[in-house]
Formats: structure tokens, C-alpha cells, sequence
């Protein structure tokens, strides 16, 4: 199993994911040949022993953009609803952003249906221009499509 992590003074915030070689992809920052899936998890500092508890606070997912090694898509972004307006957001959006640098990411992308009051204000909180909203022919819903320089 792979884990990245970054820590703060109270908390340590890691993604795990079952993907094979990754630390090869971070070491190369050859970034990713397939979707892979990412599960967000945190384990306070101040516990006491015999071991520190590792919560899971929510999952995402990045593709490489076909054609283009320097874009990476993140999506199917979800935070545990407890999680929701407490905070755990900013270490989440941050720990996305790390991680795609560390795998030698240029771009995200990503979509929003714009009805979705949370999603886009979660899309501008984490600096994502959306120059672009289409109606999708399949669904018929208002589509935004964001990215953003990591």
C-alpha cells in the first residue's frame, strides 16, 4: 500500500491507495498510466498510546488526461458528510494539490454539475477557473468545467 502524507502541528493527513509502484511515479514523477483511486484519512498527533487511530474522511480519484502528460483529472471528489464545514476541506483541497505536484502534474481538471451550490464554491475555494459551462446532452444538466495550475 502506498500513503503520502503532510502534517500539521495537531494532525497528520495522508491518502492511501492499493496502486502498485506508486512510489516509483512519485519518485519519476512518471504520473499515472490508469484512474486510481485515493482514500483521504487523518490520525491525530495529541493520541495517546498503544496506537494512534487512522480515520478514512473520504476518497478521490485521478486520471491522466489522454494526450497529455502534463494534465491530470481529478474526480468522483468525496468528503464524509460529518467532515462537511469542519474544517477538513482546506488539508483535503491541499493534500490533492501536493500529491499531483508529486506525481509532476502541470494541470487539473475537473467538473461540476453548477446547480450544485457546495461543489462550486468547493471548485472556487480550491482556485479552479471554470472559463467554460455547457448543458450535457446526455443528462441535461449545466456542466462546469474547471482547471487550475498546481
Amino acid at each position: 500500500m502506498f500513503k503520502f502524507e503532510m502534517q500539521d502541528q495537531y494532525v497528520t493527513w495522508f491518502v492511501t491507495t492499493e496502486e502498485l509502484y506508486m512510489e516509483d511515479h512519485i519518485e519519476y514523477q512518471k504520473g499515472l498510466y490508469k484512474e486510481t483511486k485515493f482514500t483521504f484519512h487523518s490520525i491525530s498527533n495529541r493520541q495517546t498510546p498503544p496506537e494512534p487511530v487512522a480515520r478514512q474522511l473520504g476518497y478521490f480519484y485521478f486520471s491522466p488526461m489522454p494526450g497529455c502528460c502534463g494534465i491530470v483529472v481529478s474526480h468522483n471528489t468525496f468528503l464524509n458528510t460529518d467532515c462537511r464545514g469542519s474544517g477538513v476541506s482546506d488539508p483535503f483541497r491541499k493534500i490533492k494539490n501536493e500529491l499531483a505536484k508529486a506525481l509532476g502534474y502541470t494541470v487539473m481538471i475537473a467538473t461540476t454539475q453548477m446547480h450544485n451550490l457546495p461543489g462550486v464554491g468547493n471548485m472556487i475555494k480550491s482556485k479552479y477557473k471554470i472559463p467554460l459551462t455547457f448543458t450535457n446532452k446526455r443528462t441535461s444538466n449545466l456542466i462546469g468545467l474547471g482547471y487550475k495550475v498546481i
